[in-house]
């Protein structure tokens, strides 16, 4: 059975949850809080959207987003992968990097 669309509503505001691919966590040094820090700003101007709030635990990546025209899952999208491909570039690693989906 396919997956329910997501609802978009702009200048809607979203809380988001993304978790890593168990048993990885999301940031393993201390430098991926400030990888991920530094990719957020080109993604918020791309997708129009602002950023309300965030948390990072070592497993999750928690946003409050107030989105544009652009529906949070090309946010999500963009900033999680540009992210991922950072990481495995580093780490040499393959595959699945984030547990699908993202909650919103």
């Amino acid at each position: 059975m396919p997956r329910r669309r997501r609802i978009h509503v702009p200048c809607g505001t979203y809380y988001v949850l993304r978790r890593t691919h168990s048993p990885h966590p999301i940031f393993s040094q201390a430098d991926d809080y400030a990888l991920l820090e530094s990719l957020l700003p080109a993604v918020l101007r791309r997708t129009g959207a602002s950023l309300l709030a965030h948390w990072w635990t070592p497993n999750a990546i928690h946003l409050a987003l107030q989105v544009d025209a652009a529906p949070v899952g090309d946010f999500m999208r963009e900033l999680t992968s540009q992210y991922a491909q950072h990481v495995h570039r580093r780490t040499g690693g393959r595959g699945q990097f984030f547990r699908r989906p993202y909650q919103s």
